[in-house]
C-alpha cells in the first residue's frame, strides 16, 4: 500500500463518529451564532465572547470522544500483535488524523466567527487556533490514554468528560495566561498520548487488557 492508501484505510478506521464530531460541533456552533445575531442577543462583544466560549469549552471536548471512538473500534485488539505493522503505530496514525480532522474543523469555524464579526478574544490569525487546539489536545490525549488503559469505550468516555470539568473548574481558573494555559493544556495531552502509545506497545498488556 502507498502512503496515501494507508492513511486513507486509517481514516475509515477512525470510524464515522471520529472524522464526524469535530466538524458537527463547529457545525452547531456557527448555527448558535447565526441564531444569537438573527434574535440580536445582546451586543456584539457579548455575542463574541459566547462564541468564543463555545469554541474554547464545547467544541475541544468532541475531540477527545472522537479519539475515544478511533482508538476503541478495535474488537479483537489482541490479534494487532500478529500484524506486521505495530498496533501503536496504527493507533497513532488514527489519532494524527482525528487531530487533523479538529485543526482543520476548529480553523473553519474560527474563519466564520471572524468574518461574521463574533470573535472577541485577543488571539487573532494562526494564533486564534490554540484556544480551541489546546484543550482538544488534551482530550484527545485522554481519550486514547483510558482506552488503553480501561480498553472499554464508555469508560474512556467518562473519562475525558472528567478531564473536560477539570481543565473548565481548575486549569481555566488557575492558569489565567491563555498563552501558557493552552501550552500546558497541550503538553499534558501529547504526554497522556504517549503513555498511550507505550501501554499498547508492550504485547503483554495489549492481551490482557484492563485485568492487570
Amino acid at each position: 500500500m502507498t502512503g496515501v492508501e494507508i492513511w486513507g484505510f486509517e481514516a475509515r478506521r477512525c470510524g464515522v463518529a471520529g472524522l464526524a464530531l469535530p466538524w458537527l460541533a463547529a457545525g452547531g456552533i456557527i448555527a448558535v451564532s447565526i441564531a444569537a445575531a438573527a434574535a440580536k442577543a445582546g451586543t456584539a462583544d457579548a455575542v463574541g465572547l459566547g462564541m468564543v466560549r463555545l469554541v474554547a469549552m464545547a467544541f475541544p471536548i468532541t475531540a477527545g470522544i472522537a479519539a475515544v471512538a478511533a482508538v476503541g473500534r478495535e474488537r479483537m485488539p489482541e490479534l494487532q500483535s500478529t500484524m506486521p505493522t505495530p498496533y501503536p503505530r496504527t493507533v497513532l496514525r488514527r489519532l494524527v488524523v482525528v487531530t487533523a480532522v479538529t485543526l482543520l474543523a476548529a480553523a473553519a469555524l474560527i474563519v466564520v466567527l471572524v468574518a461574521r464579526g463574533q470573535w472577541n478574544h485577543p488571539a487573532h490569525g494562526v494564533a486564534a487556533i490554540l484556544v480551541p487546539l489546546g484543550p482538544a489536545l488534551l482530550f484527545i490525549g485522554a481519550g486514547a490514554w483510558a482506552t488503553a488503559r480501561l480498553r472499554s469505550v464508555g469508560g474512556a468516555s467518562v473519562v475525558v468528560i472528567g478531564f473536560w470539568f477539570l481543565q473548565i473548574f481548575y486549569l481555566d481558573r488557575f492558569i489565567g495566561v491563555w498563552q501558557v494555559n493552552r501550552a500546558l493544556l497541550s503538553v499534558a495531552g501529547v504526554a497522556l498520548a504517549v503513555l498511550a502509545l507505550r501501554r499498547l506497545s508492550v504485547s503483554e498488556r495489549l492481551i490482557n487488557g484492563s485485568r492487570e
